[in-house]
C-alpha cells in the first residue's frame, strides 16, 4: 500500500529545474485519481529539504538534479531518502543514465517524453516494490549492470537472500545478458533445470522478469563484479 497518509494516495514529489516541464507533468499525474502532487522543486536543495519533510511515496527526479551536491550522498538516495521511492526521469534511457541510476539506488527509471500510461505504470510499479525501466526492453542494460559493478570492484560482500549456490551462479549468469541456454552451458545442466533455477531466484526475490532481477541485485547488493563481459540482455517475463 501506498506510505505515509491515510487516504489510499500515492503521494508524489516532482523535482525538475523547468518550470513548463514541472507543470506538464501535474497535469499528467493529478489526471489519475490516485496520484496526488504534494510539492515541486526546482533545485537540489529543495528536492532534498521537501523530500524529507513531506516523505513522499515517490520522488520523481530529473537526473540532471542528481549531479547537485545536496543529493550526492554516501550509498545513495534511496537510504538517505527512505521510505521514499525514487524514480529518476531522464531524456534518453542509455547506459550512462542506467548506471547513474544504479549507484543512486533508484527504483525506476523513465523517460520525459514518455506517454502518460507509461508514467502511471512506472510509478504504480516501483509502489509495489518493483523496480522498472520504461518498456522492460533496454538492450544496454545488461552492459551497465557489468560496468556498475566493476566501478563498485566488489567491496561490499554480496547477500544472497535464501539463494543457494546454484541460485546465485545462475543470478550472475542471467542478470549480466546470458541466455537460460548459454547459463546451461556453463554448468553443464539443461535448459529447463536453469529454468527451473530461475523460477525459484524469481519467486524467493519476488520479481517477475530479467530486468527486475538485474535492478533488485544492484540495489540490494546481491552480487560482486562478474568477471565476463555480457553481450545483452533479452527480457523475457517468464523463467
Amino acid at each position: 500500500p501506498p506510505m505515509g497518509n491515510n487516504m489510499n494516495l500515492i503521494r508524489i514529489l516532482v523535482a525538475d529545474e523547468q518550470p513548463i516541464s514541472r507543470s506538464a507533468l501535474r497535469r499528467l499525474l493529478e489526471a489519475e485519481r490516485e496520484f496526488q502532487v504534494i510539492g515541486e522543486a526546482s533545485d537540489a536543495a529543495t528536492t532534498a529539504r521537501l523530500a524529507r519533510q513531506f516523505k513522499p511515496d515517490v520522488l520523481l527526479l530529473d537526473l540532471a538534479l542528481t549531479r547537485r551536491k545536496e543529493l550526492q550522498t554516501p550509498g545513495g538516495l534511496a537510504g538517505y531518502l527512505s521510505p521514499t521511492r525514487i524514480v529518476i526521469m531522464v531524456t534518453a534511457i542509455e547506459k550512462a543514465q542506467i548506471i547513474e541510476a544504479f549507484r543512486l539506488r533508484a527504483h525506476g527509471i523513465v523517460l520525459k517524453t514518455s506517454v502518460p500510461r507509461a508514467w502511471a505504470t512506472s510509478i504504480r510499479s516501483v509502489i509495489a516494490c518493483n523496480y522498472c525501466i520504461e518498456g522492460q526492453s533496454v538492450a544496454v542494460l545488461a552492459e551497465a549492470f557489468h560496468d556498475f559493478l566493476s566501478q563498485e570492484n566488489g567491496a561490499i560482500p554480496p547477500k544472497d537472500y535464501g539463494l543457494t549456490g546454484r541460485e546465485m551462479d545462475i543470478l550472475a549468469q542471467i542478470v549480466t545478458g546470458r541466455s537460460n541456454r548459454e547459463a546451461g552451458q556453463e554448468f553443464s545442466i539443461g535448459e529447463r533445470t536453469v529454468k527451473h533455477h530461475l523460477t525459484n531466484i524469481f519467486n524467493k526475490i519476488g520479481v517477475s522478469n530479467r530486468v527486475e532481477l538485474a535492478l533488485f541485485a544492484v540495489n540490494n547488493r546481491l552480487l560482486q563484479a562478474p568477471t565476463f563481459v555480457s553481450e545483452g540482455m533479452a527480457v523475457q517475463k517468464e523463467a
